[in-house]
């Protein structure tokens, strides 16, 4: 965090740097030809702050030579399945961690999200570092984490966790672990936490990664591979909470809870109903493309067999979307702005003129 502080004042020193800050972008319908006015209509950004200033793209464009897109992702990728939007006790983990951080939009007066008292099992989807934090700090002892500088509301509310197992679900193997070492060793280290991993799945990646040394990133894997390994400084046996990694599992559909003896009708009505489980298709592994052996490039596929595994909270955890500016091309299924090698284009593929954006690999930003 520091180094980034160093590089932004070393930046913000520059004579030729200028920030405007307090600024939304918004955007503009032009006139219809029947209309009676030659102007267009604002449309303010899809969040709004009420104290910004809302400034259109349009009016920027002839000041600069060019405009570059850094607006970031600052939506939940879905997982589309059944219950996902519809069930209780199913967040995303943005959403957990802007609550657990103290952000604005999920303070104390919203919280709490979810009663961790009545919990003690919960899946992450997802096996990246995001769901790895989340699992950390779900299974850290509180006392530790009152040395931190989470809100108190957070705080309290964890202090009241009766949550005991964590499962982390990946859609791939442990050789495509999306997630740093750095991470993985937190976990392990955990007091009176122990770790669980299929021994067989462990060993086929540790084999994979001896018969290819050349393959993308090999040295990081085999780190990484080896900390899976190790395990955890706490026994599985004799451990008071528990983590694991599941691997090859993609969630289909999320369901609800059993309902209690006394629940009447007016009570399901009044009150939606609990995630109780999920239902995950086992997947395979297999080639992107035909000759590419690369092993931690392979891709998931689903075999069609599934399996139901129990459950009192899930949190989604696959990624980030954008959201479309005002006025400014957007693709809504993949969420990112319509683009040709990084320069915006219009939905007709004309080149919106000034308009760039920071990486052509946009779908993986």
């Amino acid at each position: 965090m520091q180094n980034c502080e160093h590089k932004f004042e070393e930046t913000a020193r520059d004579p030729r740097f200028r920030f405007f800050g307090n600024v939304q972008i918004a955007g503009e319908i032009p006139p219809s030809s029947d209309s009676t006015s030659s102007t267009g209509t604002l449309v303010p950004n899809l969040s709004p702050s009420p104290l910004a200033a809302q400034i259109t793209l349009s009016s920027l464009q002839p000041h600069y030579d060019a405009i570059i897109l850094t607006y970031g992702a600052s939506l939940d990728r879905d997982l589309s399945i059944p219950g996902e939007s519809t069930l209780q006790n199913v967040l995303s983990a943005r959403s957990f961690v802007n609550w657990y951080n103290g952000h604005p939009y999920h303070s104390s007066l919203l919280s709490p999200l979810i009663d961790l008292s009545k919990i003690e099992h919960v899946t992450i989807i997802g096996q990246g570092n995001v769901a790895l934090d989340v699992a950390r700090l779900l299974l850290k002892p509180v006392d530790e984490l009152r040395e931190t500088d989470l809100p108190e509301y957070a705080l309290a509310e964890l202090a009241r966790s009766r949550v005991k197992c964590v499962e982390v679900v990946g859609r791939r193997g442990p050789l495509q672990l999306a997630c740093t070492t750095k991470e993985l060793r937190e976990m392990m280290a955990l007091p009176g936490v122990g770790f669980e991993i299929d021994p067989e799945l462990l060993r086929v990646a540790q084999e994979d990664v001896e018969k290819n040394p050349g393959m993308a990133q090999a040295r990081m894997r085999k780190r990484a591979l080896g900390l899976l390994h190790s395990g955890s400084k706490t026994p599985l046996a004799g451990a008071d909470k528990s983590w694991s990694l599941e691997f090859l599992k993609s969630p289909t559909a999320l369901l609800p809870s059993t309902p209690t003896s006394s629940s009447s009708i007016l009570d399901e009505l009044i009150s939606p109903r609990q995630v109780g489980a999920v239902e995950f298709e086992i997947n395979e592994l297999v080639a992107p493309r035909l000759g590419d052996m690369d092993p931690g490039a392979l891709q998931a596929r689903g075999t069609g067999r599934r399996i139901v595994q129990e459950t009192d909270l899930v949190m989604k955890s696959v990624g980030y979307r954008s959201i479309g500016l005002p006025s400014l091309p957007f693709d809504k299924k993949k969420g990112i702005v319509l683009n040709d090698g990084g320069r915006v284009v219009s939905e007709k593929g004309e080149t919106a003129r000034s308009l760039l954006l920071p990486s052509a690999n946009l779908a993986n930003s």
